[in-house]
């Protein structure tokens, strides 16, 4: 069994751009990291190769950084598990590479309450994609999860998605609340 750590406790407050711009140079470059050394376990079919990866995800950090910079208002500063918006506040609520990617540090609690908040503020639906780990295996935490969440009464499917990165990956969830 893999080692559970939680997370880093990283402070609920608004991060000035200046002081975000490195810790997303520094993700980017722990990013080409790790895609180099691991290059065989992804599908280069959109991408084409680790560096063209590596310039979209720059790209999406510069044009992130921007638009902070200049409509500070648009963002809310808060972390899952719970998140500070109200109910069906939102009609569409997405984790991308995040739950279930990274089950060797966020532990299955984590992954439930998250779920269940984000099931909360969507008015229409939560989708989460890849349900692999960084090993591109399924998450020993994705049945668990869904039979949790049914239990609580939430509508949860599972849904092909036409995007394949991680080898094999190519299934989403997809939580909404049946009342």
């Amino acid at each position: 069994m893999r080692s559970r750590r939680r997370r880093q406790n990283w402070p609920r407050r608004r991060w000035p751009p200046d002081a975000l711009e490195p810790r997303l140079h520094e993700a980017v470059e722990a990013t080409r990291d790790q895609l180099h050394e691991k290059q065989g376990s992804f599908v280069w079919a959109f991408y084409g190769d680790v560096e063209t990866r590596v310039w979209h995800l720059r790209a999406a950090a510069e044009r992130f950084l921007a638009d902070y910079a200049t409509h500070p208002g648009r963002y809310v500063a808060g972390e899952l598990p719970a998140v500070p918006l109200a109910a069906n506040s939102v009609d569409l609520a997405l984790s991308a590479n995040l739950l279930f990617l990274y089950d060797d540090r966020l532990d299955r609690s984590f992954h439930v309450a998250a779920l269940r908040d984000l099931a909360r503020v969507a008015r229409e639906e939560v989708r989460v994609f890849p349900l692999a780990s960084l090993d591109a295996t399924r998450s020993e935490y994705v049945d668990p999860v869904v039979e949790r969440l049914r239990a609580d009464g939430l509508d949860v499917a599972f849904r092909e998605v036409p995007y394949e990165f991680q080898l094999g990956v190519t299934e989403m969830l997809v939580v909404s609340d049946c009342s």
